[in-house]
C-alpha cells in the first residue's frame, strides 16, 4: 500500500490485501432483474462456490469496499452511495450476473470482500483509492440529563457470524442492528452494543454518517421507537435549512432524533472527516 499527503488530504491506494482469488469466473450481462433485483437478491455462496445473480456493479462496489464483504444489508442506500465518487452511470443501471468458483474451500466474508476486489479489479479493470474529506456527519453525543441506557444483560450475546446468519437459539446477534417489520411505529433493537455500533446503525438511517463523540465505554441494551418510513430509508426524504440536515419532523409522528432523545443521547449536525472511495478508472468486463 502506497501512501501519499496531497495537500490537507490522506489518500491511500486501495487494493486486494488477500492472496485469495476465484479460480474460475464468468460474468454475463443481464437485460433486467426479475422482480427489480435488490441488495439481497441472487446471492449465493457456499465453501466453494459464489453465485450472484443479478446485481449492478456499484451495489458490488459497496459490497466489497464498504462492507468488507458483510451483509448486503449492512449496504445502507444512502450513506455508501454518498461515500463512492467518479462513478460512470452504467455502474447502477446495467446489471451482472457473476459466477465463480475457489480452489479451495472459503467463507462468506473472504468471497464477498477481498476476493469480490480482485474479481472486480480484473474483470472490470477497477482502480480506485480512498480519500478523508471534510464533510458534514452527525455527531452523537451525551444529553444534558445523563443517559438513561440499560446495561446488557448478563448472559451476553453471540458475535455475529456471516456463515451461520441466525444467532444461536435464545440469544441475539452483538451490536446488530434488529428491525421490526411491524406496521407504523415499531422498535430497533440492539444488543450488547457499544456506541460505536449505536453510530454505525444510525448512519445506515441517516443521511450522513454518524461519528461517536459520547466518550461512553461498556455495552448496552438499546431500544430506539421509530416509524416505519425511518426504519426503512430507502426513499431520500426532504431536507430543510441550509446545512441538508434532515428535518426533526416525521409526518407519523416519530423521528430518529427523537428516539436517540430518549435514551439521553443526541444527534448534532457538525462537520467531520470521512472516508470517501474514489474510482479512478473502471471499464465494462471482458468477455469469459
Amino acid at each position: 500500500m502506497r501512501l501519499w499527503i496531497l495537500g490537507f488530504l490522506l489518500v491511500w491506494v486501495v487494493g486486494a490485501q488477500s492472496g485469495a482469488k476465484f479460480e474460475a469466473v464468468s460474468v454475463k450481462p443481464r437485460a433486467e432483474c426479475p422482480d427489480g433485483g435488490g441488495p439481497r437478491f441472487g446471492i449465493g455462496v457456499s465453501p466453494g462456490y459464489l453465485s450472484v445473480a443479478c446485481q449492478t456493479v456499484d451495489f458490488l462496489i459497496r459490497l466489497a469496499y464498504l462492507a468488507n464483504g458483510r451483509d448486503p444489508l449492512f449496504v445502507s442506500p444512502r450513506i455508501y452511495t454518498q461515500a463512492i465518487q467518479g462513478s460512470p452511470r452504467w455502474l447502477s443501471s446495467e446489471h451482472y450476473a457473476v459466477n465463480a468458483k475457489t480452489e479451495g474451500p472459503q467463507n462468506r466474508e473472504t468471497m464477498l470482500g477481498p476476493m469480490m476486489r480482485v474479481l472486480l479489479e480484473d474483470r472490470f479493470r477497477l482502480r480506485v483509492h480512498r480519500e478523508t474529506r471534510e464533510a458534514a456527519v452527525y455527531e452523537l453525543t451525551t444529553g444534558r440529563g445523563g443517559t438513561k441506557l440499560a446495561a446488557a444483560k448478563q448472559e451476553g450475546c453471540a458475535d455475529f457470524d456471516m456463515d451461520h446468519p441466525e444467532p444461536p437459539a435464545g440469544t441475539h446477534f452483538c451490536g446488530v442492528m434488529i428491525r421490526s417489520r411491524r406496521p407504523g411505529g415499531a422498535p430497533v433493537t440492539f444488543y450488547g452494543a457499544t456506541m460505536a455500533d449505536l453510530a454505525r446503525g444510525l448512519t445506515r438511517l441517516l443521511d450522513r454518517e454518524v461519528i461517536d463523540r459520547t466518550g461512553l465505554a461498556g455495552v448496552f441494551d438499546i431500544r430506539l421507537e421509530l416509524s416505519t418510513s425511518d426504519m426503512f430509508p430507502l426513499v431520500p426524504r426532504a431536507s430543510s435549512g441550509t446545512d441538508g440536515a434532515l428535518s426533526a419532523a416525521d409526518p407519523q409522528g416519530l423521528t430518529i432524533f427523537g428516539a436517540v432523545d430518549k435514551l439521553g443521547l443526541k444527534l448534532t449536525p457538525a462537520k467531520g472527516t470521512v472516508e470517501i472511495l474514489v474510482i479512478d478508472h473502471v471499464e465494462r468486463p471482458s468477455k469469459n
